[in-house]
């Protein structure tokens, strides 16, 4: 009597199950297992896992005696999961294309990587949100460019500088920097970012990163000269401003025009350091740092003490320092063969 009573709940339990309301729980139960579930083989495994498990009830009461229809909860569970992991790839793709609109050609494929497996924290609405951190800036200009666009033509200046330019930006991307933004013959670009550094190690390897991007474009530009030079072209040398320090990133701009960008006072830094006296000689590519920068790299490259300086727009001096230039295409930091001779 008892078992009977037993079956006979069992089987109006499952029953409910096959109702109106239980088709629209199934529903539920695959749409919860589609959203939660991050990966898709492991929203196929819940689905399919809830699936053998329903089977198996379905069959067992069978053995008892009893039919209970499998395969309307079968399509719910299976049809809600696949329809939420569906919906959720789609709005996975926008995120994604608003992610590639923003940054475009500005970042490496692995810093392109990590913002995509970060993008949860990163993005906001559609964008890139503001961020405090602290990162190296580093700003190029090149000297006598205005002289040098009243004596050439327009199309053959545009062919110079856009192959000027391509070097430049192969440089920053090589050390997984971000390129923010071309003004003309300038460059800018920011390393640590958007993926915060938030260790001193993490910090240094940035004002590293940033300092090895300066050398390399000093060389790059050094090969160009040769070419430029053979072909009657004109030759050029380079200033390099880099500081590190708190900036803010994010989007910035209109929904029309949106652009992915850094500010704050230590890009103020870098681009002061890269006009500083421009009487000051460095050779094809002269690169001035701040004090902060400096602690950072000073025991991976050569530098020697400007002075403290006043620079424009700023009320507390600063200590700058120079990373001396050599007329080679290799530079590399200390261990590697390129050593360190401080003069302070």
């Amino acid at each position: 009597m008892q078992v009977n009573s037993v079956e006979h709940l069992l089987h109006q339990a499952f029953s409910l199950l096959v109702t109106p309301s239980g088709i629209i729980l199934w529903s539920f139960v695959g749409a919860t297992v589609g959203w939660r579930l991050l990966r898709i083989r492991w929203k196929a495994a819940g689905i399919l896992l809830l699936g053998g498990l329903l089977t198996l009830a379905s069959y067992l009461m069978f053995l008892g005696g009893w039919w209970i229809p499998l395969v309307p909860p079968l399509l719910a569970l299976g049809g809600s999961g696949v329809a939420i992991t569906a919906y959720i790839a789609y709005t996975e793709s926008e995120d994604k294309q608003a992610v590639m609109h923003l940054l475009g050609q500005h970042v490496s494929p692995k810093i392109a990587q990590a913002i995509w497996r970060d993008r949860n924290q990163l993005l906001k609405d559609g964008q890139l949100a503001g961020q405090k951190l602290i990162a190296t800036v580093l700003f190029t200009d090149l000297k006598g460019f205005t002289t040098i666009t009243e004596q050439t033509d327009p199309e053959t200046l545009m062919v110079w500088l856009n192959d000027y330019m391509n070097l430049m930006a192969q440089s920053v991307l090589d050390q997984d920097g971000v390129l923010d933004k071309f003004i003309g013959d300038a460059v800018m670009a920011v390393f640590g970012i958007p993926i915060p550094s938030t260790t001193e190690a993490e910090i240094a390897n940035d004002a590293i990163a940033a300092v090895s991007c300066a050398l390399d474009m000093g060389a790059k530009l050094q090969q160009l000269n040769q070419e430029w030079h053979k072909q009657g072209l004109p030759t050029v040398a380079m200033r390099v401003g880099i500081a590190t320090g708190t900036v803010v990133t994010g989007s910035l701009g209109s929904r029309q025009r949106l652009n992915y960008t850094t500010i704050g006072d230590t890009v103020n830094i870098a681009a002061r350091l890269e006009s500083y006296d421009k009487s000051l000689d460095g050779g094809t590519c002269r690169i001035l740092i701040s004090e902060e920068t400096y602690h950072h790299i000073e025991d991976k490259f050569p530098t020697q003490f400007i002075g403290t300086v006043q620079l424009k727009g700023r009320e507390q001096p600063l200590k700058i320092y120079q990373i001396p230039f050599k007329n080679t295409t290799s530079y590399y930091p200390t261990g590697l063969g390129y050593g360190t001779t401080n003069a302070t």
